[in-house]
């Protein structure tokens, strides 16, 4: 289990760490830490070694007199595969240049902080192993979502144990966040919510590729709460602007057999909202985008698509593709003539000509389109051909 050295800047807890050096290497994972301090007192020992990825802290008590170990002390740190070093000013109030010119020459980033006024080293060894089993926690979360969407068969108890953790729920709902821009690491926003405490309902934050689920559930103790609150005033609670996310919402659920289906409607409310760039987005509101969300760029859907209007673009006698104008208004205003004729700025006689020549056009020797017939091809393949356009 691992957790990348950003990642834990994002954390308020670090707040008192100063990079030195090395920025080049932030990216670098940590798996565990460790105090470098008094058994080099005599200078550096050639038997210790310290576990690949461990961030490791020191005062640099042991060159206190011996400045010249340090350059020699990072080239063996480094070569043993540690991560990077948080120092703590005692000894050092400014660290040699040649050993800040060093690190940043093989990228390995150095942390200062003040001796006053800040914690022990145990205690920031408590913070950070405390940040890599979060981080950890998250991954196996993570692999738990992949299998529910991958349909596989996943015992009662693990996911009591994992996802619930053993809380007994009414009911529940899954919401996707999907950050306009990546301001702070997700890893942040996980923070924030697992750590948000709440006598009726039961929050969880999951990261899942570019954004997060957010899993709410009414604790079956509740007395007073049968439904959940308006979400953009819960995520302020919580620390969430929610103008900063787009949100995909799933359907109620009350069992968790229904798992799979609520991380789903999630995930494809927020992709519905990022095509039509509405912020907040239900499931039980996308009507006919429930099916095309997720299929829309099957080749299927995608040659059904293409043929029909290329049919209505290669037969227009206006050669202004009036017809396909007045298509994506039929579907767009839901028939409305009068709305139709508005936005096209014709008289709604026009608007029932050129509706009659579509008919005409996408009708068949044997198949003649009634009026609903012409609307359900063409809203099918308009909307198909947005959500292409849009990607």
């Amino acid at each position: 289990m691992s957790i990348a050295i950003r990642e834990v800047l994002a954390f308020d807890y670090f707040h008192f760490l100063s990079l030195a050096a090395g920025k080049s290497g932030l990216d670098n994972e940590i798996t565990t830490v460790g105090i470098l301090e008094y058994e080099y007192d005599e200078g550096l020992h050639p038997k210790r070694k310290f576990d690949v990825n461990t961030l490791v802290i020191t005062s640099l008590y042991f060159a206190k007199n011996k400045p010249d170990l340090l350059v020699d002390t990072i080239r063996l740190l480094y070569r043993d595969g540690v991560s990077g070093l948080i120092v703590k000013k005692i000894f050092f109030q400014e660290l040699p240049v040649e050993l800040l010119a060093y690190a940043n020459e093989i990228n390995f980033p150095i942390f200062t902080y003040e001796q006053s006024a800040t914690p022990h080293f145990e205690d920031i060894l408590f913070q950070l192993k405390q940040v890599i089993s979060f981080d950890g926690q998250q991954k196996i979360l993570e692999m738990l979502v992949e299998e529910l969407l991958a349909g596989e068969a996943i015992p009662e108890a693990r996911i009591q144990s994992l996802l619930f953790q053993q809380e007994m729920l009414k009911k529940f709902a899954l919401f996707y966040l999907l950050p306009d821009r990546l301001n702070l690491p997700i890893v942040h926003w996980l923070s924030l919510i697992n750590n948000y405490q709440h006598s009726s309902f039961f929050i969880r934050g999951i990261g899942y590729q570019q954004g997060f689920f957010v899993l709410l559930g009414i604790k079956k103790h509740s007395l007073k709460e049968e439904s959940f609150p308006p979400i953009a005033d819960l995520f302020q609670q919580i620390g969430l602007p929610a103008t900063d996310f787009m949100v995909g919402r799933s359907l109620d659920y009350r069992q968790t057999a229904e798992l799979k289906n609520a991380f789903s409607e999630a995930l494809i409310s927020a992709q519905f909202g990022e095509k039509s760039q509405n912020r907040v987005n239900s499931y039980e509101e996308l009507g006919v985008y429930q099916l095309l969300i997720p299929y829309y760029q099957d080749a299927i859907f995608s040659r059904f698509s293409q043929m029909l209007l290329h049919k209505i673009k290669q037969n227009d006698p206006s050669k202004k593709q009036k017809l396909l104008e007045t298509a994506r208004a039929f579907v767009h205003y839901e028939g409305n003539l009068s709305m139709m004729a508005d936005a096209l700025e014709i008289h709604e006689n026009s608007v029932r000509y050129r509706l009659h020549k579509l008919k005409e056009l996408l009708s068949h020797d044997s198949l003649v389109l009634s009026d609903f017939a012409l609307y359900e091809q063409l809203s099918l393949a308009i909307k198909t051909d947005e959500l292409l356009t849009k990607e």
